[in-house]
């Protein structure tokens, strides 16, 4: 009788493995290319970290990761110009990730 309830739910399994399949396919299909900035708008980041970091007060920092652009409210407490990344109150971000500051 267990194999006969078995064989009744086996449909049900394939149909949840397809949906984890489909899921991961349109994740991957919905990823973008890394953001190409100026020259111009490298050094406004710039300028823009600087101005984070000296004041001490949270900023919105627009960052590319793993094919999204992510975003993160946070203090700059550190750059560190030998890893190229910031350390952050809620974490680090590589710098050439960085889109916008604000």
């Amino acid at each position: 009788m267990q194999t006969k309830r078995k064989g009744k739910w086996q449909a049900f399994e394939a149909l949840s493995s397809f949906k984890g399949t489909l899921g991961k396919a349109l994740e991957d299909h919905q990823k973008i290319q890394r953001p190409i900035l100026t020259q111009d708008r490298l050094e406004e980041l710039d300028l823009q970290l600087q101005a984070a970091l000296a004041s001490g007060k949270e900023v919105n920092i627009r960052y590319y990761q793993n094919g999204r652009i992510e975003e993160l409210l946070s203090k700059v407490l550190k750059v560190d110009v030998y890893q190229k990344q910031i350390h952050l109150e809620h974490g680090k971000v590589l710098l050439e990730n960085i889109i916008d500051i604000t």
